[in-house]
């Protein structure tokens, strides 16, 4: 759960009892940002919490941009906003034509 609209995501999730699904970036024994960790109780009870790292494995800001690729998997398109600033999202649109799903790119305004 990154800042910004992941967590922003969630917790309107959350708030309207919608099921959601939290794809981390690092193992499940750990939490970052750590402000986010009163976050995954809740998260576990209306979904899930999911990640491909195993416990201990070390974090790194790469991570992210492998973690992208498992939530254009999951999702049944992805919508990618263009925000001015460079990122790891950045190279979100590039994975849905790898795995034949939808990409719908809009511009921030």
């Amino acid at each position: 759960m990154a800042y910004g609209i992941d967590i922003f995501a969630q917790r309107k999730a959350l708030e309207l009892g919608l099921d959601t699904v939290s794809c981390l970036a690092h193992d499940l024994n750990h939490m970052y940002p750590r402000q986010h960790q009163r976050y995954c109780s809740p998260i576990a009870a209306q979904g899930a919490l999911v990640s491909e790292f195993l416990p201990g494995a070390p974090f790194e800001r790469s991570n992210f941009v492998r973690r992208n690729r498992i939530i254009a998997g999951l999702a049944q398109a992805t919508i990618v906003i263009e925000t001015g600033t460079s990122g790891e999202v950045s190279l979100q649109p590039i994975l849905p034509m790898t795995i034949t799903a939808r990409c719908l790119p809009f511009r921030a305004l």
